[in-house]
């Protein structure tokens, strides 16, 4: 019988609160969404990049948007990023439009648990 091993972030936890420039995160606009994704590796470092390429997300360096073991929970990936309203990455004229209170920008993190998997094919 075989056996494969890989790793998987298995759907994400996505948490949007309006950011308003001169105010900060407005926590009366919190909305929490489930997003039906799956992502494999494998290595761990294989599939959290991945999820963080699927996102447009930054990991290490700069403008790092990626944290490992959040909140001392271990497996436990956030990917932050801003967006706009119709969930996608602020644009450099959007962020502007933003900074000057032209248009609304989202703070949002994406939460999702690396967990190692073994599969065993079974007789039956």
């Amino acid at each position: 019988m075989s056996k494969k091993t890989y790793y998987r972030i298995h759907n994400l936890l996505k948490l949007a609160e309006e950011d308003i420039y001169d105010d900060g995160c407005q926590p009366e606009t919190a909305q929490t969404f489930e997003v039906s994704v799956e992502f494999q590796g494998k290595t761990a470092k294989e599939v959290v990049q991945s999820a963080a390429d699927w996102l447009g997300v930054s990991w290490g360096g700069e403008n790092n948007g990626v944290e490992v073991n959040a909140a001392d929970e271990p497996g436990r990936v956030d990917f932050r990023r801003m967006e706009d309203d119709e969930s996608g990455s602020l644009s450099p004229r959007k962020y502007a439009a933003w900074k000057n209170g032209q248009c609304k920008a989202w703070a949002v993190t994406y939460t999702g648990y690396v967990r190692k998997v073994t599969e065993e094919t079974v007789k039956l």
